[in-house]
Formats: structure tokens, C-alpha cells, sequence
């Protein structure tokens, strides 16, 4: 059966999605515990990856975004 074109451009975005995904759970975890606010933060968001998979790396890159880019200004100030 040959492929069409619609299930060749489902699969890229699915392998990109899947990069994403795979890509922001790795620097989640490279994070260091202080880089989060609470104790249990890390954990936190490794269970958010599990129960929200679909969604989890785009919370995960606004949080990134946003908390991590106030913490800077703090140190900077």
C-alpha cells in the first residue's frame, strides 16, 4: 500500500511532536532542584507530563519561559 501524502505529514508532525516532547522532559530534568520554588516541584512536573502528555511540553515551555526569566532579573537586580 503506498502512502499518502495526508499520512506522511501526519507522521513528521507526530516525530516532531514527539522530539518536542521527548526534547522538553530532558531539560526538566537537567534542571537543578533549585531552579524550581517548592521541594516537590520536579515531581510535580514529572507528574504533569504523565497525566497531561498532550499538552505537558508547551506548559512546560511557558512556565520555562516565564518563571525561570523572573528568577534571572531577580538575580540580576
Amino acid at each position: 500500500m503506498a502512502m499518502g501524502l495526508a499520512e506522511l505529514i501526519l507522521i513528521i508532525f507526530g516525530l516532531a511532536y514527539l522530539f518536542l516532547w521527548i526534547s522538553q522532559l530532558v531539560q526538566l530534568m537537567t534542571l537543578s532542584d533549585k531552579d524550581f520554588p517548592g521541594r516537590i516541584d520536579k515531581p510535580m512536573w514529572l507528574v504533569i507530563y504523565i497525566v497531561f502528555s498532550p499538552i505537558a511540553p508547551v506548559i512546560f515551555i511557558w512556565w520555562k519561559k516565564t518563571y525561570l526569566h523572573v528568577r534571572h532579573l531577580e538575580r540580576n537586580n
